[in-house]
């Protein structure tokens, strides 16, 4: 529990979401499964993968994989996703 906030860490180098985690996670902001891949990272360049061009089977494929391509950290309360580290976001979606 931090600021009194009680939450599940999931490291996911170590627990690489399944296909079905992966799209409900995208679903809570209404995503494509390519939202969840942090293009501008390092390990996602080595893949040289063209995600455009891949459907949904491709990139769960790509991700586990590949877990470092994914945007992290990644925050949800159940009902709404935050990617990316963003204090004020963070802040704000737990005092609603």
């Amino acid at each position: 529990m931090q600021n009194n906030i009680e939450y599940i860490e999931v490291d996911l180098l170590k627990e690489t979401p399944s296909q079905s985690e992966l799209e409900y996670l995208a679903g809570l902001n209404k995503l494509e499964l390519r939202d969840l891949v942090n293009k501008k990272s390092q390990a996602f360049r080595k893949t040289k993968a063209d995600l455009q061009a891949m459907n949904d089977e491709a990139i769960v494929s790509l991700i586990y994989d590949n877990p470092r391509i994914m945007i992290r950290p990644i925050l949800t309360d159940g009902t709404r996703l935050i990617l990316g580290f963003d204090e004020e976001r963070y802040t704000g979606i737990f005092q609603n």
